[in-house]
This record gives structure tokens, C-alpha cells and sequence, in this order.
């Protein structure tokens, strides 16, 4: 009987993903080792993490743990990042507020390390902290690893644009799964997968999500392009990385279009239209309308 309903199955259309992430804490080797072992492209590997980020996020972490100091940023050279470290009192007899200098974070860019001027707090400590997140992924990291993945190594489309839900197509399960066994195997992280089966009103579902979804990305990556093209000098690598995200959009419609068989002749006309103000602006041609 049950092998029976499962010939009867409608074909799956794709899979729904969302995931949670916890305990999440991993150097780059480590992440570097769980992609060769599931086979996944290291191409998704998140970016080798900056000692300015680094210190950033040494300086959030201070400031979820002391609520009651302010962080308050003071200067930026070529070389350093100066912070104050300044503490808050609330003076109500007064109807006031006080504030005192705790002490200034010094970041020295070049040689990645942290000084204090005033050396009122444990400067060891502040430089544990950096060194730890200088080498380790946070939650952050990984979820816009993921997220990478899934748009441009998966062809995913949001389903709700904040709310951390994706629909995978079919021809991407490999990749989908390859990914999935990555991100259970960091901290005590679940990677979820719902399979969507190939029915009327699944398919007409689809369709409404992935044009919602769709109009929004293409008119974003056109924006881009065309500002960046429109500016006096733009960088090569900007214009290239534009131009793909572009691109990237295109292809994405053909895959959709073929799997749920649909047809978006408005959005094929705006693709055209961007096209030929990229082509006009790459070769001169577009001159401002007066």
C-alpha cells in the first residue's frame, strides 16, 4: 500500500529551506576541512575575516556586556582606529547626565593590535578577544555563507524577503544537500528541507512567490548597474561584479521559467531595456536627457 501512494507522488518541483543556527564558532580550517569533506565549493567559503572586523566586533561584544559604557568612535587615520570607552551615570537629583572617559581603544591597523591610552582596562583581555574573533566565524559569517550559496550556487528565491525562507529548485538538490551537511556539522546547527511536490495550486503558489521575489532582485541589480555605469570613474571589479549579479538575475529567470512553465513577458522587456541602456552607457552613446 505505501509503495503504492509513494509511485502515485506527484514529481517534487524543489525544496523549501530554512535553517537554525547555534553554538556557532568555527576557524577557517575547520570550515575549510568540513567543504572537502561533504565535497561543497569552495567558492561559498566565507571571506578571510579582517582584523577591522575583528575589532568591531570586539567593541559590539563590550558593548553587550557593559550596556551601561557607550562606545563612541573618535577619529580614523591611515593607521589607527580610536574609540572611546565612556561610562554613563544618570544623575536624577539633577535631572542629568554625566559622563566620564573609561578609557581610548586604539586599533593599530597595520600590526593588528590594540592599545589603550589611558590603560584603565585589561589590554590582554581586550587583545583575547580580538584574537578570537580574528580567527573564528560567528553566526554572521555563516549566514551569509548560506545565503551565498543558496542564490548563487543554488538559484533560491526568497519566499519572505526577511524572513530567512528559501525555495530551491530541483536541479540544485545536489548542491542544496552538500550544503545542508556543512552547516549541521558547526555548533549544534539544523539546515531544514522541505520537499514541494508538483501540483496545481503548489505550482501557481510558486509562480506568485518567485515574480514577487523576482521583480524586486531585478530592479535592485538594474538600479546598481546602471548608477555605477552612470558614475565618472567606476572601478572595473565594481562594474564586473554588477554585471554578474545582473546576469546572474537572467539566468535565474530562465530556470524558473522552464521549471514552473510560466511566462513573465513584462519583466523579458525590462531585461531587454537594461541591456540596451548598459550597452549605450559602455560604449558612450547615452547622453543626459535634458
Amino acid at each position: 500500500m505505501i509503495k503504492k501512494l509513494n509511485e502515485q507522488k506527484a514529481p517534487i518541483l524543489g525544496k523549501v529551506v530554512f535553517w537554525a543556527l547555534e553554538d556557532v564558532s568555527i576557524t577557517r580550517s575547520e570550515l575549510e576541512k568540513l567543504f572537502e569533506k561533504h565535497g561543497l565549493d569552495k567558492r561559498f567559503m566565507p571571506p578571510v575575516i579582517s582584523g577591522r572586523k575583528a575589532f568591531n566586533r570586539v567593541l559590539r561584544d563590550f558593548e553587550k556586556k557593559e550596556k551601561q559604557k557607550l562606545v563612541r568612535k573618535i577619529d580614523e587615520t591611515g593607521d589607527f582606529i580610536i574609540y572611546g570607552i565612556v561610562d554613563e551615570e544618570v544623575d536624577k537629583e539633577n535631572i542629568d547626565l554625566d559622563y566620564e572617559l573609561v578609557d581610548a581603544v586604539i586599533f593599530d591597523k597595520v600590526n593588528e593590535h590594540i592599545y589603550l591610552k589611558l590603560r584603565r582596562m585589561d589590554s590582554d583581555k581586550i587583545n583575547e578577544h580580538f584574537s578570537y574573533f580574528k580567527a573564528n566565524y560567528t553566526a554572521d559569517d555563516i549566514r551569509k555563507m548560506i545565503t551565498d550559496c543558496l542564490l548563487n550556487g543554488c538559484n533560491a528565491f526568497l519566499l519572505r524577503r526577511h524572513g530567512g525562507v528559501y525555495f530551491v529548485p530541483k536541479d540544485k538538490i545536489d548542491t542544496l544537500e552538500k550544503l545542508k551537511k556543512v552547516v549541521e556539522e558547526i555548533g549544534s546547527s539544523e539546515f531544514y528541507c522541505l520537499d514541494i511536490y508538483d501540483a496545481e495550486e503548489t505550482r501557481r503558489t510558486a509562480i506568485k512567490l518567485f515574480k514577487d521575489e523576482f521583480v524586486q532582485e531585478l530592479e535592485e541589480n538594474s538600479q546598481k548597474l546602471i548608477e555605477l555605469l552612470q558614475k565618472d570613474k567606476p572601478r572595473a571589479d565594481s562594474i564586473k561584479s554588477a554585471l554578474e549579479k545582473f546576469n546572474h538575475s537572467k539566468e535565474k529567470l530562465e530556470v524558473f521559467k522552464q521549471l514552473l512553465e510560466f511566462t513573465m513577458e513584462d519583466i523579458e522587456k525590462k531585461i531587454k531595456e537594461t541591456e540596451e541602456k548598459v550597452r549605450k552607457l559602455l560604449l558612450g552613446e547615452l547622453f543626459t536627457e535634458q
